[in-house]
């Protein structure tokens, strides 16, 4: 939509990996104290588009302008410069420093009396302006000489926004910004992004949730397949369902597959399990078929207690039994060699092996199925045909054999590490954020994959903080606050409402 006092101009930006396509004429204003939502679908060019804007990609033609200076192709410290800072979904923090630190990472303030490039650091200063702006301004409440690493990942996407909040930017992208946030971070951020507005920022808004979208954004743009398929304002009658028409082309069934009706017995039993991060000794059964959900806050224990059961920080106690014989899931290979396979929350850090193709990554878990008789070596055939089958049964969008898991979309890589896991043939399946930062599509493809594996007979351990998520898809679901049960929620009593009650709120015994 065009605007006369847009702080950033593209126009007719096209752009074309290994010869293919990926933006195809793509223009778009951005508002001066405007929220601009960019979605689509994975895969539909957002983040080339914003690469490009940034400066860290050339583009092939068209043209970029922000704040009146032509940027094109001239660099992240051209588009820096113009007043272009990005909040990247993949964090992109020191840990071992401090918060402080890394809020003014490549800004330091130096003392007045300082020698230029040698001079001392003025840590009183950057404590103090990091405090204003994480604490008075976007109201965390942050110690910012303690070190990243021992910020929770809601913590540390925080301080991500701060470092672009303080310098002050004219236009700040911000990719998926509350994929790792709780509600009262959400919050927090939207209360950041108001008073950014208020003070002239203007805000290029990547999100996959719609709701969000539309109540955060004052208009929206959808790509689809390298062009723009939606320019329209929020202010209109514009729905989720609009948007998802414009990034999909058709209109999509119910987000949810029906679930599995008649369950059979007990499949994975948990007794009296204590493990790092649990307050008290956890209990539940799983049935065969079943999807059991896992709700909580950040620090809730729900994390530990995955983990703990796929070997990742082993049980204290407790027991674990699965189809009635007792095992002990002290470490992941002793897990994965009993059945148990886990899918983690980050793709990046502990999902994918990113410099390997995405056949490499699909394939890894199954070896023994691939190596030729009597020998080591990998039978290629056998690897492209069970790359081939995979590729076609979970949708995976993949340019070339070769092609490196890394350069696939959000989605195509969290599809691909399901895959990976799925053809391990395991019997319980662990996952923690299965869908977190990928789209309405491609969430649906995960959500029947996941509904296919428990209606075999297996069953399913499912962590999330969408609690849509968890109402959609599970048949019970345990609630956690403080390293306890806050409660188990059955059939009808999987509401959104209860889950928000039970993890908000902590029990009375607490309380008092």
């Amino acid at each position: 939509m065009e605007n006369d006092e847009a702080v950033l101009r593209v126009r007719d930006v096209r752009k074309s990996f290994n010869r293919v396509p990926v933006l195809k004429g793509v223009s778009l204003d951005v508002g001066r104290a405007q929220v601009l939502g960019l979605l689509g679908a994975n895969g539909a060019g957002k983040s080339t588009l914003i690469k490009i804007v940034a400066g860290a990609h050339l583009a092939e033609g068209g043209s970029v302008v922000c704040n009146g200076r032509d940027i094109t192709n001239r660099g992240v410290r051209a588009a820096e410069r113009s007043g272009i800072r990005v909040i990247h979904q993949e964090l992109s923090l020191f840990e071992p420093l401090s918060v402080y630190e890394n809020v003014f990472s490549g800004h330091e303030l130096t003392s007045p009396r300082a020698v230029p490039y040698v001079g001392r650091l003025d840590r009183r200063q950057m404590i103090a302006e990091s405090d204003r702006v994480l604490n008075q301004q976007m109201g965390v409440g942050l110690d910012v000489t303690r070190p990243v690493s021992a910020l929770s990942v809601g913590q540390k996407q925080l301080v991500e926004i701060a470092r672009a909040v303080h310098t002050r930017a004219a236009l700040v992208i911000m990719d998926e910004p509350t994929t790792s946030l709780e509600s009262r971070e959400k919050r927090v951020l939207r209360e950041v992004i108001q008073k950014l507005t208020r003070e002239g920022t203007s805000v290029l808004y990547i999100s996959h949730d719609l709701d969000e979208v539309l109540s955060v954004c004052d208009e929206v743009v959808v790509l689809r397949d390298g062009r723009v398929a939606l320019d329209e304002s929020t202010r209109t009658n514009l729905t989720a369902r609009d948007i998802v028409v414009a990034m999909t082309g058709k209109e999509l069934g119910h987000q949810y597959p029906p679930p599995v009706r008649e369950l059979g017995g007990i499949c994975l039993s948990v007794k009296g399990l204590e493990a790092d991060g649990l307050a008290e000794p956890i209990s539940f059964d799983v049935r065969a078929g079943e999807i059991f959900g896992i709700a909580g806050l950040a620090g809730s224990g729900k994390s530990a207690l995955v983990r703990a059961l796929a070997g990742l920080e082993p049980p204290t106690g407790g027991s674990v039994r699965l189809d009635g014989a007792p095992i002990d899931p002290r470490t992941p290979r002793r897990a994965i060699s009993r059945g148990f396979v886990f899918v983690p929350s980050d793709r990046k850090l502990e999902g994918v092996f990113p410099m390997e193709s995405a056949t490499w990554n699909m394939t890894i878990g199954s070896l023994a199925d691939l190596t030729r008789p009597r020998g080591v070596a990998i039978d290629g055939r056998r690897e492209h045909e069970v790359s081939t089958r995979l590729q076609d049964r979970f949708k995976i969008r993949i340019d070339g054999a070769d092609q490196r898991i890394e350069n696939l979309s959000g989605g195509n890589q969290q599809k691909a590490i399901l895959a990976r896991s799925l053809e391990q043939r395991p019997t319980v399946l662990l996952m923690e954020e299965p869908t977190r930062g990928i789209d309405v599509a491609a969430r649906r493809d995960i959500y029947v994959q996941i509904r296919e594996f428990a209606a075999e007979g297996n069953c399913v351990v499912l962590v999330s903080s969408d609690d849509d998520e968890l109402a959609g898809m599970c048949h019970e679901v345990l609630v956690m606050y403080g390293g306890r049960v806050r409660g188990l929620l059955e059939g009808d009593e999987i509401t959104v409402e209860q889950m928000k009650y039970l993890i908000m709120t902590a029990p009375e015994a607490e309380v008092a």
